[in-house]
């Protein structure tokens, strides 16, 4: 409807600002409107253009009543979407709950390991390899500590040697030994998997380009120490995998998963976007399981068991003395608490508690200069924390629990007792 607040008798009817617009809507030219409501002879000619000689006043009653409707529905309808959207919220969160815990008893549920005992012990479990049992006790990573504990198993058992040397002190660098490994003068008659034989070549290479320091050993300006790093990773994972220590049906329950929580996202976004904020109840929680799904992986009844037994050892490890620990392979427990992520202290601990200064057979692999104030201990936890702080510089790696850069810097000084 068009209003006005005097009759059209003056300049001011002469102009289209003379008439204001209650409405609120303009569906077609607004002089349009104005020529089928009002007589032309009040207005000056020029100002008026008919684009549609058809309009009439019936057709714009018909269309502001059919607005109103609209408006009229849209109200309706969002009234009822509010008082749903509460209700539905909740449904669609427990639905994602009730999905989520089917698929988790179905394909995630843990095996039983009532027949395996859970009491410490320092027995190691099995012959498994340092990176490979890493990867099982880090669920389903392979870490830099894993890394360093094989090169410290190649160390053991005759490809390589650590030694202890005289460092040139600076300004810039604290200390008066480094350590630094060489390969041995008589290489063990053995076959090596293939990714161990990929440290034995890449340790072999560094060394050779005068690399040798373990400050530097893992150490790179370009990217081919992570691609390398990368390569190394995919052929532990292969090993692991040939274990068949994680249930590969499992993962259908982790897809299934994620497809249907993927749905109830989408529908707590239409829900949200039609009903207002409550709907966030219903995407907040699709989300979460969304996320949780990782978890319905699971591990066989042979890896759940294996499991068991690594894990009552690694705990054994972090309480273990000279009383309770074979002697003879001190240095052997030493590179599986390494692979097993035992923190710093624990590695000290485990180290100290056992060592005989007097006597340096437990690591014959680590030898120290004369009139060192190190012992096997410091050196180990020493070079466990350079390397894997070295290591932590590769793509897509952690530096591990085991070490820190406290003792990373100023080589070995300090040690790290």
């Amino acid at each position: 409807s068009w209003n006005y607040s005097s009759a059209p008798d003056s300049e001011e009817i002469k102009s289209e600002s003379a008439f204001t617009l209650t409405s609120g809507r303009v569906n077609r030219n607004q002089n349009l409107a104005i020529r089928a409501l009002f007589p032309t002879s009040v207005f000056q000619e020029n100002l008026i253009e008919i684009s549609d000689p058809n309009l009439d006043l019936d057709e714009i009653i018909q269309e502001e009543a059919e607005y109103d409707a609209m408006l009229q529905e849209q109200a309706e309808r969002d009234e009822f979407f509010a008082e749903i959207s509460l209700p539905i919220s909740i449904l669609l969160s427990v639905l994602s709950l009730g999905i989520f815990y089917f698929l988790y008893q179905k394909y995630g549920k843990r095996h039983s390991t009532n027949t395996i005992s859970n009491r410490e012990t320092v027995v190691i479990p099995d012959k498994t390899p340092p990176a490979i049992i890493g990867r099982l006790m880090s669920s389903r990573h392979s870490t830099s500590q894993h890394l360093v504990a094989t090169l410290f198993d190649l160390a053991r058992r005759g490809w390589f040697n650590i030694e202890e040397k005289e460092k040139e002190s600076s300004f810039w660098s604290s200390g008066n030994s480094e350590f630094v490994i060489s390969l041995s003068s008589e290489q063990p008659d053995e076959h090596l998997p293939k990714w161990e034989k990929m440290i034995v070549d890449f340790t072999t290479k560094r060394v050779k380009s005068g690399k040798n320091t373990f400050d530097k050993l893992f150490q790179s300006s370009g990217s081919k120490v992570a691609k390398w790093f990368s390569l190394w990773k995919k052929e532990v994972k292969n090993v692991f995998d040939e274990k068949e220590w994680i249930d590969q049906k499992s993962y259908t329950g982790v897809w299934a998963n994620v497809a249907a929580q993927f749905v109830i996202d989408v529908a707590a976004i239409v829900l949200f976007i039609m009903g207002g904020p409550t709907a966030f109840i219903a995407l907040f929680t699709s989300f979460i399981f969304m996320f949780a799904s990782a978890v319905i992986i699971r591990r066989t009844k042979n890896g759940e068991e294996t499991y068991q037994r690594w894990k009552t050892y690694r705990d054994g490890l972090k309480n273990a003395d000279e009383r309770t620990l074979r002697m003879e392979i001190l240095d052997l427990h030493f590179i599986y608490a390494t692979a097993l992520h035992l923190s710093k202290k624990e590695l000290n601990t485990l180290i100290e508690s056992s060592y005989d200064s007097n006597n340096n057979r437990h690591f014959p692999w680590i030898v120290l200069m004369s009139g060192s104030s190190h012992t096997p201990a410091t050196v180990a936890s020493s070079i466990s924390t350079l390397a894997a702080t070295s290591s932590a510089s590769f793509t897509g790696t952690t530096g591990g629990s085991g070490a820190s850069t406290g003792s990373a810097g100023g080589g070995a000084t300090g040690g790290a007792g």
